[in-house]
């Protein structure tokens, strides 16, 4: 069974670089690009709990400051 991704795939498959979730004191943490210094919003909390897991399980940088 292929797991639905939402189209966030260019967070952790190399499409795009930059991408890191930076941890936070509440919540899963916050998806931002370290090149463009931009974060980036998903309004769906399981979506975005969802992207942050699979960034996670693909290996993306999780940082305690933002760079």
């Amino acid at each position: 069974m292929t797991q639905k991704t939402g189209g966030y795939e260019f967070l952790w498959d190399g499409s795009e670089e930059g991408w890191v979730v930076v941890r936070t004191k509440t919540g899963p943490g916050a998806i931002y690009n370290t090149m463009t210094r931009q974060a980036l919003l998903i309004e769906d909390d399981d979506e975005y709990e969802r992207a942050i897991r699979l960034m996670g399980e693909h290996g993306c940088p999780f940082l305690d400051p933002i760079p």
